[in-house]
Order: structure tokens, then C-alpha cells, then sequence
């Protein structure tokens, strides 16, 4: 998976961006088919704010946004929103192939339900 972690208006420590890189890895059990990740830090009025765009092949771009007072904690809840998506877009997918409709018997066409 490709990682693109930039800033805007802002320094980023080293160990954020590695966190950010190790967490993002993770989110392939989430959702196997990610092609690549966009991480964008952004410091504005005393907040760090975190985008990351999530590149599914297949389906539409999941993003997720989040804001704090330091980076680490922005980059901690925007990484629990876009799994928490990724996982519910995962499960409506799985559950929509799952219904498949059950065969009616000849015998049960002809019954009238009391």
C-alpha cells in the first residue's frame, strides 16, 4: 500500500509519521482491497487537524477528518473514524451478497397462509 503523509503549516515528528504509516498498514484487515492512503496534517489557531483519504479499488474514496490539540491524538481519531467506516462499509457489502433468495416449492404455491 502506498502512504502519502504531508503537512500544511506545520512540522510533523518523525514518530507520528511512523505511526501514522504502521496504523494506516493495519486498516487492510478492515478492508483487503486499499490501494493507497493519503495523511494530511494541517496546524490552524492552536488545533491539529488530520485528513486521510482511504483509496479503495473498486469503490468510492473513504475519508475521515479529525482535529486536536496535538497531532497524535488528531492522528489517533481519525484512524478509529476511518476504520470504524471501513468496517461498516465491509459488513453492508458482506451482507448484501449474503441475501440470496430461498426457493419456493411447487407444494407451497398452492397453500393459502391462515
Amino acid at each position: 500500500m502506498l502512504i502519502n503523509v504531508s503537512a500544511r503549516h506545520c512540522r510533523v515528528a518523525d514518530s507520528v509519521r511512523h505511526r501514522a504509516e504502521d496504523r494506516l498498514r493495519k486498516m487492510v484487515r478492515f478492508e483487503p482491497r486499499i490501494d493507497s492512503a493519503d495523511v494530511v496534517f494541517e496546524h490552524d489557531h492552536g488545533l491539529y487537524a488530520v485528513e486521510v483519504r482511504a483509496f479503495v479499488t473498486g469503490r468510492s474514496t473513504v475519508i475521515a477528518h479529525a482535529a486536536a490539540a496535538d497531532a497524535r491524538s488528531a492522528l489517533d481519531q481519525v484512524l478509529s473514524r476511518l476504520g470504524a467506516q471501513l468496517r461498516r462499509q465491509r459488513d453492508r457489502s458482506r451482507e448484501h451478497s449474503a441475501r440470496i433468495p430461498k426457493p419456493v416449492d411447487s407444494f407451497q404455491k398452492g397453500v393459502l397462509a391462515r
